[in-house]
C-alpha cells in the first residue's frame, strides 16, 4: 500500500482498499497494521470479525497541527509503555468519538466513556480504546511545545473526557466539517490561520482559563463560529427573506453577533447574500440540464423575490443581461 501525498497542503492517505487484492481478509488486516506501525507509531491493533476489514487514515497538516480522519472496522487501540516512550513527537491529541457507537477504555488509571460526538484529550500516556463494529474519529494533533508558548500546562488535562454539548467541542466539530468539505487551502496565511484556530480550540475544550481563554476566545471562537454562519449561508441562501435573526435563533447566536461576525468579512449579510443568489441563478441560467426551465423560475429559486430587481442586480454585476448567458 501506498501513501497518497497531495499538493498544496500536506496530506497523506493511509487505505485499506489499496492493497493488493488477492489478499484475505485476515492477510489485508495485517499488512495494513505492518504499515501503520512502522509509519505510525507502536500500538496494538484488533479489527471487527463482524465486518470486512476497511481502514482509511487521512491526515492533512496544517503548519505544526496534523488534522486526521479515521474510518473503518478497527475496533480496539491499545498503547502499552513502550509505545508511550518511542512515540515520535511529544505531542497532545483531541480524540473526538465521530461514529454513531459510542468507545470507551482506560486512559491511565483512569476509565472513560465517550458518546458519539465526545471527545478526550491524549498526550501519549498508555491506554486502551474500543469501540463498536465501524466507526469514525478525527484526531487533532499539536506538539506540546506548541501550546507551551500560548498556554500554561495544557498537557495537564490529558485523560480529560469532554461531553458532546460542550460549547468548544461543538465548534470544532462544526470546524473540522466544514475543512472536510472545503479543498485544502495552499495560501500559506489561510493555512496559519486554520492552525492557529484549531490551537484556540483545542485550548479552550482543554479548559484554559484567565487571559489566555480571553485571547483563544478571541481568535479560535470567533473564527469557528463565523465558519458556522458562512457554512449556513451556503446551504440557506435560496430561502427568501434570511435575516440575522433567523440564522441567529438556528445556530444558537444574537443577530447582532451575527451581523458583526459577518462584518469581519467585509460583507454584510445582504450583500453576501446576493452574491451567493447572483452567482447560483447564473450558473443555472448556463448550464445545459436548466435550459428548459424558465427565467422566472430560476430567479425565484436562486432565492430572488423580485424580477426586476434581479435583472438590475445581474447587469451591476456581470455587465449583461440573465437572458445574454443562456
Amino acid at each position: 500500500m501506498n501513501a497518497r501525498h497531495s499538493t498544496g497542503t500536506p496530506r497523506v492517505i493511509f487505505s485499506s482498499s489499496d492493497l493488493p487484492v488477492h489478499l484475505n481478509d485476515r492477510e489485508r488486516f495485517n499488512l495494513w497494521n505492518d504499515i501503520y506501525q512502522s509509519n505510525v507509531g507502536e500500538v496494538e491493533l484488533s479489527t471487527s470479525e463482524k465486518v470486512p476489514f476497511r481502514a482509511v487514515i487521512e491526515a492533512t497538516e496544517f503548519g505544526p497541527v496534523t488534522y486526521a480522519r479515521s474510518e473503518g472496522t478497527l475496533c480496539r487501540l491499545k498503547r502499552g509503555k513502550s509505545g508511550s516512550r518511542n512515540a515520535p513527537i511529544d505531542c497532545c491529541t483531541l480524540i473526538v468519538n465521530m461514529g454513531r457507537d459510542p468507545v470507551h477504555g482506560v486512559y491511565g488509571k483512569t476509565a472513560f466513556d465517550l458518546p458519539q460526538g465526545g471527545a478526550m484529550i491524549d498526550a501519549l500516556e498508555p491506554q486502551l480504546i474500543a469501540g463498536g463494529d465501524y466507526n469514525r474519529g478525527a484526531n487533532i494533533v499539536i506538539p506540546r511545545t506548541v501550546l507551551d508558548r500560548s498556554f500554561t500546562r495544557i498537557a495537564d488535562r490529558q485523560g480529560l473526557a469532554i461531553a458532546p454539548d460542550n460549547e468548544t467541542l461543538s465548534l470544532i466539530r462544526n470546524y473540522l466539517r466544514m475543512l472536510d468539505a472545503s479543498p485544502p487551502p495552499t495560501a500559506p496565511a489561510v493555512i496559519d490561520h486554520v492552525a492557529q484556530t484549531m490551537i484556540d480550540l483545542f485550548a479552550l475544550a482543554a479548559g484554559a482559563k484567565g487571559d489566555e481563554a480571553q485571547v483563544a476566545g478571541l481568535r479560535g471562537m470567533r473564527a469557528a463560529r463565523l465558519e458556522t454562519v458562512l457554512s449556513y449561508l451556503r446551504c440557506n441562501y435560496t430561502r427568501p427573506g434570511l435575516s440575522a435573526r433567523e440564522i441567529g435563533r438556528d445556530l444558537g447566536l444574537s443577530d447582532r453577533y451575527v451581523q458583526d461576525l459577518l462584518a469581519t468579512t467585509g460583507q454584510c449579510l445582504s450583500d453576501r447574500l446576493l452574491e451567493l443568489r447572483l452567482q447560483d441563478a447564473r450558473k443555472m441560467l448556463s448550464a445545459d440540464k436548466a435550459r428548459q426551465m424558465r427565467i422566472g423560475d430560476i430567479i425565484f429559486n436562486s432565492g430572488f423575490g423580485d424580477v426586476s430587481y434581479f435583472n438590475r442586480c445581474f447587469r451591476r454585476r456581470f455587465g449583461c443581461s440573465p437572458g445574454s448567458v443562456r
